[in-house]
């Protein structure tokens, strides 16, 4: 029984603790942008694999943007890519490295681009399907300083399927939690894997030294609060990340998720004991958030404690339960974006028990 209430109390620090960051998030406040600031250099880095269907109109969109062309340019790492897709790339005024690795990765993919870098100031991690806005350099070149690393604003490019509008409001309750809220704290920003941008001067360091298969951003965030950096959120640059629409496309992408989860947890428990970590909060918090469970499951997890809790007739606990199910219910609301709650319905919140049974099939 003690590991029963063990369980349960581990369940509403969950709670609590996104709870306490949707709340701090409603203070955080966007990095104030300098337009007169120099126009920064930019490299665009695509690791992609056997992304064929998706690429091109992505490079099309990249060479879109309005922004002066010797002050960027687009490294796509074809990984697995049709002979007859290249041929089509190579029309286009970007770099190609065509890669073929036996298991193939983000982090090999990256480190392949490490010797043309030099001439840019900073770099930007786009998945193959991530989409911009036309002044999206401008904007960008606006805030950033060097030797600084930045999450970029992630949202969704399609709502055209329940699953991908669930998929988006996931994304924003993690981005108002793990972003908007801790940055408002002055605690560092979550990375998510992508709309990552890295001053040249510091990616050589981080990306020759990740070995990831899986979870790339995971073992990049440990390696950069190890040393003390704290990763800034700009909110107001947005990058267009397309939302998962199929049950086995969002199954094979939580079971990453949480498998990464959990092993970047037990490595991060290691290299906290090994470097004598205990004062860097960061790094501490970051392991809290390896801790958490999936938002999915926490309030049918609740609902069965409530229930349980009222069969072996525990006041405290059916108090306790009450509350953690009540601020978690509040905290998800709070953290959806206004123009997604409008989205809203029955057939939506019914579909919430199908994409639950999904992430449960996903472990």
């Amino acid at each position: 029984m003690i590991a029963f209430y063990c369980f349960y109390l581990l369940l509403l620090f969950n709670s609590i603790y996104i709870f306490f960051f949707v709340i701090t998030s409603f203070i955080y406040k966007p990095y104030s942008c300098n337009c007169n600031a120099k126009k920064h250099s930019f490299v665009f880095l695509i690791p992609a694999y056997a992304e064929d269907n998706i690429i091109i109109d992505t490079i099309e969109n990249l060479l879109s943007v309005n922004y002066p062309s010797s002050s960027f340019k687009i490294i796509l790492i074809a990984d697995s890519f049709k002979s007859s897709t290249i041929d089509i790339l190579k029309k286009y005024p970007i770099q190609i490295i065509e890669e073929e690795f036996c298991v193939s990765s983000k982090s090999k993919a990256l480190k392949s681009t490490l010797p043309f870098l030099s001439k840019a100031s900073f770099s930007i991690i786009l998945d193959a399907d991530n989409h911009v806005d036309s002044n999206f350099l401008n904007n960008l070149s606006s805030y950033l300083n060097k030797n600084c690393i930045y999450q970029l604003h992630r949202k969704a490019k399609n709502l055209d399927t329940n699953l991908a509008i669930l998929d988006a409001i996931s994304e924003e309750v993690n981005n108002c939690i793990f972003r908007a809220g801790h940055s408002a704290v002055g605690l560092s920003s979550a990375l998510i894997g992508s709309g990552i941008v890295i001053h040249n001067s510091m990616i050589n360091k981080f990306i020759s030294n990740n070995n990831s298969l899986g979870g790339f951003d995971k073992e990049l965030e440990l390696q950069i609060l190890k040393d003390l950096i704290k990763i800034q959120y700009l909110d107001s640059v947005v990058v267009y990340d397309e939302k998962v629409s199929r049950n086995d496309d969002f199954i094979n992408q939580r079971s990453r998720w949480i498998n990464a989860q959990f092993k970047y947890l037990i490595k991060g428990v290691r290299i906290l004991f090994d470097q004598k970590l205990f004062f860097n909060l960061n790094f501490i918090d970051k392991l809290m958030q390896f801790s958490l469970i999936p938002r999915i499951w926490l309030l049918p997890t609740h609902l069965l404690f409530l229930l349980l809790f009222i069969l072996i007739n525990n006041k405290v606990f059916i108090s306790l339960s009450v509350i953690g199910l009540l601020i978690t219910i509040i905290a998800i609301f709070l953290a959806i974006p206004k123009q997604l709650v409008k989205l809203l319905n029955l057939k939506l919140l019914s579909s919430i028990v199908h994409v639950f049974f999904l992430s449960i099939i996903a472990l």
